[in-house]
């Protein structure tokens, strides 16, 4: 009987601790202003931003919005949102939530991710051509968003961007 229970018990936190996850994942995924990946176009971006690097070619339309200052929106050639970019220091609120916050070192970013569930997680190691300032690439998928975060050597975290999971 003892057994049971025991088992049972172990079968609810495990069940808790996939709802935990699943809900971190989602908020993980949730980027501000409502603005998904590849659907949100430049025409909803602009209420909230500013162009800082228009198209070169043709003069029509912008490559890059900087959103009131917290973040910047990479646009496709079709004006869609096709990736965006966090400073560490303007993460949004729910990122924070879960742990991921400005001067977050290395291990402590690994952390973090894994325990929300991050998938195929690398780290790779750039030397610069004079070998002084070389920075480490974190890659890893989560839902259907691929992130990158980037670490300069012996430093905390620079930036985050999210793509699309293709």
């Amino acid at each position: 009987m003892k057994k049971i229970i025991a088992l049972a018990a172990l079968v609810a936190l495990s069940s808790s601790g996939a709802a935990l996850a699943q809900q971190a994942s989602t908020e993980l995924n949730t980027l501000p202003f409502g603005i998904e990946l590849m659907i949100t176009s430049s025409s909803e971006v602009m209420k909230y931003g500013r162009c800082i690097a228009p198209v070169e070619v043709g003069g029509a339309g912008c490559r890059t919005y900087e959103i009131l200052d917290k973040f910047s929106a990479e646009m496709s050639d079709g004006g869609k949102v096709v990736s965006i970019k966090f400073r560490s220091d303007k993460f949004p609120q729910n990122w924070v939530a879960l742990g991921l916050v400005e001067g977050m070192l290395l291990d402590n970013f690994l952390a973090t991710i894994k325990s929300i569930g991050a998938e195929r997680i690398r780290v790779i190691a750039k030397e610069s051509y004079n070998g002084l300032d070389g920075r480490y690439d974190v890659y890893f998928s989560e839902g259907k968003y691929v992130y990158h975060a980037s670490f300069p050597w012996g430093k905390k975290i620079q930036y985050v961007t999210v793509s699309p999971a293709y």
